[in-house]
């Protein structure tokens, strides 16, 4: 009975002295951002431009994903994490001018549409660095954190021109170039909360391709040398 006692407060005072990160551990976190904000932006600036340049009826359609990255970071000190990051996103615009016009053969009035289709695609890839704040407390879940990414994006846009009215000149192939490589960096604040030792969720506010705020999980690897301790603790 006592050796199993002093077996349990062996086992206690191991867990109240261990800390959620080590130097050395490595963690990989896949996220989801939203909102989007430069897809409102952009919706907002067409319709002005619409509204105070265009006599004709006009639909404006935006659409766009999430914005998704995915972060690997290795714990160069306790309180110091650097790694890669990567972010995706894309957004298609859709923009059709409706408007009346006579159809010489028929000498009818017919209803026309001429519309032109954007998409653009963002990859985005950059060198992370965060801060933790609670890297050495004692006995707790919660890892607090700041930090930026810093890289290159490239946007790949296709633009394609269509109309109702026969035999009118557009564009007959979309185009579809590259805009060449743009500065990529984020901003973020955050928290990864460890439901279990190698295992959590996080949520994240700043500024990283358009979004504001993302949330994931998180997946933490210890180092082989912590592996090799942990047969050692619990005898």
């Amino acid at each position: 009975m006592k050796n199993k006692l002093g077996a349990l407060f062996l086992l206690l005072s191991i867990i109240c002295k261990s800390q959620i990160i080590n130097e050395g551990d490595i963690t990989l976190s896949p996220n989801v951002g939203v909102p989007h904000v430069s897809s409102f932006v952009l919706k907002t600036a067409l319709k002005v431009y619409y509204k105070s340049n265009i006599q004709n009826k006009y639909q404006i359609g935006v659409k766009n994903t999430p914005v998704f990255n995915f972060k690997g970071e290795y714990f160069a000190q306790n309180d110091v994490s650097i790694g890669l990051a990567a972010s995706y996103w894309k957004m298609d615009i859709d923009i059709s001018d409706i408007y009346d016009e006579l159809n010489k053969s028929t000498n009818v009035v017919e209803t026309q549409l001429d519309n032109t289709t954007i998409s653009i695609e963002v990859v985005a890839v950059g060198f992370r660095g965060n801060y933790h704040f609670l890297a050495d407390e004692k006995n707790t879940k919660w890892d607090p954190y700041m930090g930026g990414t810093l890289g290159i994006s490239r946007y790949q846009t296709n633009i394609q021109f269509k109309s109702s009215v026969l035999g009118k000149e557009v564009p007959e192939k979309m185009f579809n170039f590259k805009t060449g490589i743009a500065t990529y960096f984020s901003s973020t604040i955050g928290v990864r909360y460890y439901a279990t030792k190698n295992f959590g969720i996080n949520l994240e506010a700043g500024w990283d391709k358009g979004a504001l705020f993302f949330g994931g999980i998180v997946v933490k690897f210890p180092t082989k040398k912590q592996l090799e301790e942990e047969p050692k603790k619990e005898l």
